[in-house]
């Protein structure tokens, strides 16, 4: 949670960009690496921005996570 909150901070969101299950399940889904944690987090923005989400949630995660293999 505290990568995913660095970079939203960083790019200068004011919102939260993922739910509170949708941080669990990248954290679950990435087993923690820093790399997977990043390259989810971005394929998740994609995606909730083509869903028009104001913020991505678990189905979110899901879509990624399938789409990238894990």
């Amino acid at each position: 949670e505290r990568d995913i909150q660095a970079r939203r901070k960083q790019a200068g969101a004011k919102n939260p960009v993922f739910t509170p299950s949708a941080v669990e399940a990248i954290a679950l889904q990435s087993r923690g690496l820093p790399r997977v944690i990043n390259t989810l987090a971005t394929t998740c923005l994609v995606y909730g921005y083509q869903l028009k989400k104001d913020a991505s949630d678990e189905e979110v995660v899901r879509m990624a996570a399938d789409e990238m293999g894990y």
